[in-house]
């Protein structure tokens, strides 16, 4: 019978483990999707790469649903164990609530090893792939825009002409830079176009340069590289922080207090994940009138203030002389104290 039973929780646990899975992601591509592929598709419209961008967001979702689903799927499986009365015919057998824990903790185990490795190598080279997709995509679109015959307008400050284009060789370039502080005109018989970063380099043979604003000038040159801005680059950097690039081992190695706290966020998802199952247990077993109908909507409250409160330490380590330790983990040691608590008072009165 232990065996049969390991099999039916496991069952169900993987059944709900899905479920909640799909609904999570559902909800943060909901929520982030629309500015995410917003930004993307005014980069580049293409559906293909638009959906190779999308899919590169996977793994950095992954990691925040798949505590999320494990503390709903333990939570969904207990309240429908004590609502079909199978938690009482467990009692009766001999069976208590350590019994039906063992099989969920050994899932919650195996979701934390993946997560772990999820979160130290997978996510990292999933958002370092996407910022290279990204630069493609950006020089693609700001090499396009580059056309016979046409005015194209790159930023807000920035117009080129081009007279001729052939493949990467242009032809009577004129270029009308409006930046603060740099107020010029350029022109150029012929360039050629190479990639530089996230955007576009023009290795300018032969013109001048006429300055504007308060220092004019006039000169000459027989060789000149002009960078058209990005694109993209300010965009996506407010999507991934330079520590969330790197692998565990480089943050960890490093003295910066941004790398070290986003090494300790990475260790703690695992844990956090196991205590997330154990909460989801200890609160869908409380024999408290009306507890049932407020698990999920307190089981809910508590990941969301996990989440925010790791977030909250990244503001509080740039505003104030933090640790990055106590900021990392001070979400993790209240969310062990709120579950030995709700352990300990679901185990009395059961």
């Amino acid at each position: 019978m232990p065996g049969l039973l390991d099999k039916a929780i496991f069952a169900e646990w993987f059944r709900g483990f899905i479920i909640g899975l799909l609904v999570m992601l559902g909800i943060l591509f909901v929520l982030q999707g629309p500015r995410t592929a917003g930004m993307l598709f005014e980069i580049s419209p293409q559906p293909l790469e638009l959906l190779s961008a999308l899919l590169l967001l996977l793994p950095p979702y992954l990691s925040i649903c798949i505590p999320a689903a494990h503390l709903v799927s333990c939570l969904t499986l207990v309240l429908r164990y004590k609502k079909d009365g199978e938690w009482r015919a467990l009692n009766s057998l001999g069976l208590n609530r350590r019994r039906l824990v063992r099989p969920l903790l050994l899932c919650g185990l195996a979701m934390a090893v993946f997560v772990f490795i999820l979160a130290a190598w997978l996510e990292p080279l999933a958002k370092v792939s996407l910022e290279k997709l990204v630069s493609r995509m950006a020089i693609k679109c700001a090499s396009a825009q580059l056309r016979s015959g046409y005015f194209s307008e790159l930023g807000n400050d920035i117009s080129v002409y081009v007279g001729k284009r052939e493949n990467d060789k242009l032809e009577k370039i004129f270029i009308s830079d409006d930046r603060a502080g740099k107020e010029r005109v350029l022109w150029a018989k012929e360039a050629i176009i190479q990639s530089k970063g996230r955007g576009i380099e023009l290795q300018m043979n032969t013109g001048g340069i006429l300055g504007g604003g308060k220092s004019k000038f006039k000169a000459d040159f027989e060789k000149l590289n002009f960078t058209l801005p990005s694109l993209s680059g300010l965009k996506i950097q407010k999507i991934f922080k330079a520590e969330q690039l790197a692998m565990l081992g480089t943050l960890w190695k490093s003295e910066r207090p941004e790398n070290k706290m986003e090494a300790y966020r990475r260790l703690a998802l695992p844990l956090a994940l196991l205590l997330f199952g154990f909460l989801g247990i200890a609160i869908a077993g409380l024999p408290i009138p009306g507890a049932a109908g407020l698990a999920y909507p307190v089981s809910i409250t508590v990941l969301g203030m996990y989440y925010l409160t790791s977030r909250l330490g990244y503001n509080l380590l740039k505003s104030v002389e933090l640790a990055p330790e106590l900021a990392a983990l001070a979400p993790l040691v209240a969310l062990s104290l709120l579950v030995f608590a709700a352990w300990m008072f679901a185990g009395r009165r059961t």
